[in-house]
């Protein structure tokens, strides 16, 4: 007899929301239909080239477990921007206590890393978590970062060459405060990616205010990491237009 998660798969691979050939890889990571002690109390790990993330989870909040979107970002940095990385200052906004793409950033050669969000329960676990994984990470400064989106970003210590964002598309109110901080904490130069699964009912709020200050590319699956390419999640690139900052 099938569980209900082989079920679940086995049809999203039907419905072509996951190729057939993939499916085993695709349900490695896929964080859908995961028991609750997987998604909060069971340690996470994610390779990211030789090295090993592993950080704890919690069920105090949403923000202290492991998104899909976050997953794929970082695959896809690990995948794609391994030597534009090298050297690098990066910001990841809305972190979590997990913080995938921001650990990656670091573990890939970045030089500084921030990782923000709000909550003291949050915070506390994101500190356990940057301190778990120091040995991956290695000589990057990784910083743990008290931020609410919209307020002042100066104690983030900006700009920076990279913000990073994932799985922030599901509260409107939040779309224009979130804006508001990556124009405060970009140069000329600097590059956002971000990414989102299903809960994207934000996406239109956020992509009217977006366009009015950053240029936005949509990131084809075929760059994507070709065993994390999720069809329920989508990856964008955005670079701050002249005008706007």
């Amino acid at each position: 007899m099938q569980s209900g998660r082989e079920t679940l798969l086995r049809a999203l691979a039907l419905q072509g929301s996951v190729p057939s050939d993939n499916l085993k890889a695709w349900a490695s990571w896929k964080r859908e239909g995961r028991s609750d002690k997987e998604k909060y109390e069971d340690d996470f790990c994610l390779d990211i080239g030789e090295k090993a993330l592993v950080t704890s989870q919690s069920r105090t909040s949403i923000g202290t477990t492991v998104w899909d979107g976050s997953i794929v970002m970082a695959k896809y940095m690990e995948e794609r921007l391994g030597s534009e990385l090298k050297g690098s200052t990066c910001v990841e906004l809305g972190s979590g206590s997990q913080a995938l793409p921001g650990l990656a950033a670091a573990s890939l050669g970045a030089s500084r890393v921030v990782l923000s969000d709000s909550g003291d329960d949050i915070i506390k676990l994101l500190q356990q978590n940057v301190k778990k994984n120091k040995k991956a990470t290695g000589k990057c400064v990784v910083e743990a970062a008290d931020h609410y989106w919209g307020s002042d970003v100066s104690e983030l210590g900006g700009p920076f060459d990279w913000i990073l964002v994932a799985e922030f598309c599901y509260i409107n109110d939040a779309m224009g405060p979130l804006v508001e901080s990556m124009k405060g904490l970009c140069h000329e130069g600097t590059r956002c990616l971000m990414s989102y699964g299903r809960n994207n009912r934000s996406e239109e709020v956020f992509m009217a205010l977006a366009k009015q200050s950053f240029e936005v590319r949509e990131v084809p699956e075929s760059e994507w990491h070709p065993e994390y390419a999720d069809k329920e999640c989508t990856m964008l690139l955005l670079t701050p237009k002249k005008k706007a900052l």
